[in-house]
């Protein structure tokens, strides 16, 4: 497709991901299952949309089944509701809510019900996630956005809806996936995100160089499309729920050297406060991929030894040093903007204008400018 190969391997990483769900958890001394959130970082035009569409392409199919599934369902349920009813006959029982694996546009109420009506899991795609974003404002900013933090950490989800009624789903699983522009990175650090933990979340992919791509007629082959299809189709036949894998005493004793070069960094001073939540969030991210890439190979092979070894953490390992790389490439481009907001901030103050009027003209919030100024 020419366009730019770590695109595919983010693509093919985000679908494994959704296909395998919370059906499997690796043990430690907590539960980790594949759950991310994926930044592709690139400008229009690159690519970014058409791996995603052909990786998901055998998910978006079953969900397509099971909303035509339920709307015949529905149907039917109208239907017989507007029968007469002999007396004590009692009325028909609505459809239980179709089960998808892959969500947009969702509100919190829709994103509770979604994950109740999947216990496996669930996946938001948004081709900007700028976009997913500023959806927090739709429903209450700040309860969206703590839900979204507690949702990565897997804490309990809790919506009320306007009847009274709570939702609660106990072990939220909702992977985050889409592209954001360069440019727009500081908009995804605003209001604070930079440092409540929301942006570390984040795995980016983010290429050096990343270019539009010349046309070409090559596509994927048909062998390789069965293939990928049979490859989904194993990771969906995993059975159960939340089953338990652990390390083996080799890759333990990787992740330990792991987890001490992460703490040393941080306890070091010599680096910033960004960085230091990177490091702790990229504890976990590297569990998590050690998890999906022992199913991958699961699913590509058929041998599963219950235990995920050095290799397969040696790779998780490898993986989570780009995301280390693409964070700090991202801290570059969000700080240098955060020195320039602090430059106009305090130009503003020194002319006069208030913290409220200081916050308008940098669309932040006026938390956000108190903290600068107080800097």
């Amino acid at each position: 497709y020419g366009t730019h190969a770590d695109l595919w391997a983010m693509a093919f990483f985000a679908a494994t991901a959704s296909a395998i769900g919370q059906s499997v958890i690796l043990k430690t001394k907590y539960e980790n299952p594949p759950l991310f959130w994926l930044a592709v970082v690139g400008a229009s035009g690159v690519g970014k949309s058409e791996p995603l569409n052909i990786a998901f392409k055998r998910i978006q199919e079953i969900d397509l089944f099971e909303f035509e599934k339920h709307h015949r369902a529905m149907q039917e349920y109208i239907a017989a509701s507007k029968q007469p009813r002999a007396k004590g006959q009692p009325k028909p029982e609505p459809p239980k809510p179709a089960s998808q694996f892959i969500q947009t546009d969702i509100t919190p109420e829709a994103l509770a019900q979604a994950m109740g009506a999947n216990p496996r899991g669930i996946s938001i795609i948004r081709d900007e996630l700028i976009g997913w974003i500023s959806d927090f404002g739709r429903y209450g900013k700040s309860a969206e956005e703590s839900n979204a933090l507690s949702m990565w950490s897997q804490a309990t989800y809790k919506v009320t809806r306007k009847n009274g009624e709570n939702e609660f789903i106990t072990n939220p699983c909702a992977n985050i996936f889409g592209g954001i522009q360069p440019s727009r990175l500081p908009e995804l650090a605003k209001n604070g995100r930079a440092v409540n933990g929301f942006l570390p979340r984040f795995c980016f992919v983010f290429p050096d160089k990343i270019e539009a791509p010349m046309y070409n007629k090559n596509r994927l082959s048909e062998d390789f499309t069965n293939r990928y299809r049979q490859y989904i189709k194993h990771l969906l036949a995993i059975p159960g729920y939340r089953q338990e894998v652990r390390l083996s005493d080799e890759a333990e004793n990787l992740y330990g050297e792991f987890l001490n070069k992460n703490a040393a960094q941080n306890n070091s001073g010599k680096q910033p406060d960004y960085l230091n939540e990177v490091n702790s969030k990229l504890n976990v991210i590297v569990l998590r991929s050690a998890v999906l890439f022992h199913f991958s190979q699961w699913a590509c092979t058929g041998i599963d030894s219950g235990y995920i070894n050095a290799s397969t953490m040696q790779s998780a390992i490898n993986l989570t040093e780009y995301f280390r790389i693409t964070a700090k490439k991202v801290y570059r481009i969000i700080s240098k903007h955060e020195a320039d907001n602090l430059t106009v901030a305090k130009f503003l103050n020194e002319k006069g204008n208030t913290q409220t009027d200081i916050a308008k003209a940098l669309k932040i919030t006026h938390q956000a400018v108190s903290k600068m100024l107080a800097k």
